[in-house]
């Protein structure tokens, strides 16, 4: 049977995240940022009744370790309530950072609960007594697994025909090589089985990999953690239309946003006016999203004047306090992570490259990387401490190739000239 119905998808909810590392905070802000899983969350099942979802999808990690507070029991419990008092099922598998070993039963949930188990299992949606999708999922019975529990799906029958939705934590390893490797799957493991829309977690970025026949969607964490997980997070809302997949459509569900800022020093002559800079940066940022509060790294680069000694004087909470002081009004929302330097002295840099002695040849090295930035996947295994790499670096991406090349040659060029690289 066909039908037209929507749902939402979300997955990494990692509620209660303690957001540890980012210095002195006011309470107001500390509040705010402890609340922050919290609220993000309740924006993901007001999402559903204003779109008028007939369920939601929680694709695992529901918390942020399986030690996990009473309040953050009760603040999902209180959610799934709201919604089931606007006729929304609630669907959850178990990812890495919530097993099924760790869930407590000390807290009941309403009917439109359903929790999957280790086993594969189907459930099923019904419209008036007529069955509208199918729900297929398998939860984590401990934190490490590393079986592909995608192959399990096959054992989903091809009939009764009706739309069917797999949901797994898993780890796509052409998509991600930045995540743990639970569950490794491939995307040939999902075409091969019955299922219409893969609903996965466990990856941090949103990334719809296929938007039909099947579709394959990660949505990303609701709520970015650090600064590495900058930009606006959410869910996909998900239109189904006789049975197919129409449209999947991004919601943001952000509360707190973070922010990876480069500001270029070039020809300043003292920290003030880095200072000045920063604060336009911020209360920009403020402008833009009026609503959410900002947690902002910057990283000073470019070619400092002779007296870019000032630089190593710049402290992130310092500075942060010096904004808020100038305007409380928008700089409040706006949190200074720290502020680091990233300085190429393009001059020395540029004289060096034309020399003949080591430094040169160190810096014409470096070109044949820049130029082929593949060529690093292959160096990159030979090095102690790569495997670890690869739970925070997804060398997949050019772009955190190139960046990994950059920095060496800034630590390389700090090192041959005698000076301290931060």
């Amino acid at each position: 049977m066909t039908s037209t119905f929507r749902f939402v998808h979300c997955s990494d909810l990692h509620l209660d995240t303690p957001f540890t590392g980012l210095g002195a905070t006011d309470d107001g802000t500390a509040e705010v940022l402890a609340n922050s899983t919290f609220r993000s969350f309740r924006r993901v099942i007001e999402t559903a009744i204003l779109e008028k979802a007939e369920f939601v999808l929680v694709a695992g990690d529901v918390y942020d370790s399986g030690k996990h507070s009473l309040r953050a029991r009760l603040e999902f419990r209180n959610a799934v309530k709201q919604a089931a008092k606007n006729g929304i099922e609630v669907f959850m598998v178990h990812g890495n950072h919530d097993p099924l070993s760790s869930w407590k039963e000390d807290i009941s949930f309403p009917d439109n609960f359903h929790r999957f188990g280790s086993d594969l299992e189907s459930l099923y949606v019904k419209r008036g007594g007529n069955i509208i999708a199918r729900i297929s999922g398998i939860s984590y019975p401990v934190a490490e697994v590393w079986e592909n529990l995608a192959l399990r799906f096959r054992k989903v029958p091809e009939k009764p025909s009706v739309f069917t939705a797999g949901l797994l934590h898993c780890n796509i390893g052409s998509v991600s090589s930045k995540h743990k490797n639970y569950s490794p799957c491939t995307i040939e493991d999902l075409e091969r089985v019955p299922v219409d829309y893969w609903a996965l977690g466990h990856v941090h970025g949103s990334n719809v990999i296929r938007d039909s026949d099947p579709a394959i969607v990660y949505p990303g964490n609701i709520q970015g953690r650090h600064v590495g997980e900058s930009g606006i997070k959410g869910c996909y809302l998900v239109d189904v239309v006789e049975g197919n997949v129409k449209r999947i459509s991004f919601r943001e569900t952000s509360s707190v946003l973070w922010h990876n800022l480069k500001i270029d020093v070039t020809d300043m002559k003292g920290p003030a006016e880095a200072v000045d800079l920063m604060r336009e940066r911020c209360l920009s940022l403020a402008g833009k999203f009026p609503s959410l509060y900002h947690v902002a790294r910057f990283t000073l680069c470019g070619s400092p004047s002779e007296e870019g000694t000032f630089f190593d004087l710049l402290d992130g909470e310092e500075i942060s306090g010096i904004l808020r002081s100038m305007d409380e009004g928008p700089l409040y929302q706006v949190l200074i992570e720290s502020v680091n330097t990233d300085l190429m002295e393009m001059q020395v840099t540029n004289r060096l490259s034309g020399d003949e002695n080591f430094t040169a040849e160190f810096l014409k090295a470096i070109e044949p990387l820049r130029e082929y930035p593949d060529i690093l996947r292959k160096i990159l295994p030979e090095f102690e401490g790569y495997r670890k790499a690869l739970s925070f670096l997804d060398i997949g991406d050019r772009e955190t190739l190139m960046d990994i090349i950059t920095k060496a040659e800034e630590e390389g060029l700090a090192r041959l000239l005698g000076r301290k690289n931060k």
